[in-house]
């Protein structure tokens, strides 16, 4: 399920007043299980610029590197 049709599921039990302490939880779940998954796809996302940055870096100092030999 995407994220709408979850936002859509919860819509629809607050409508019908039918949220119990059960479908609650299993929402809740659900939330934090996206949460931990964003987290871990920002994390790597972040670790992949930085890796970028120092690979651009590294390629920028040698290229200087390289000007000052010659």
């Amino acid at each position: 399920q995407t994220f709408m049709e979850a936002a859509k599921i919860l819509e629809a039990w607050l409508e019908k007043g039918a949220v119990t302490s059960r479908n609650s939880s299993r929402f809740y779940t659900m939330l934090n299980s996206v949460n931990s998954y964003i987290r871990r796809l920002t994390g790597l996302l972040a670790l992949t610029s930085i890796q970028c940055y120092s690979k651009l870096a590294t390629n920028q100092l040698y290229c200087c590197e390289l000007q000052l030999l010659a």
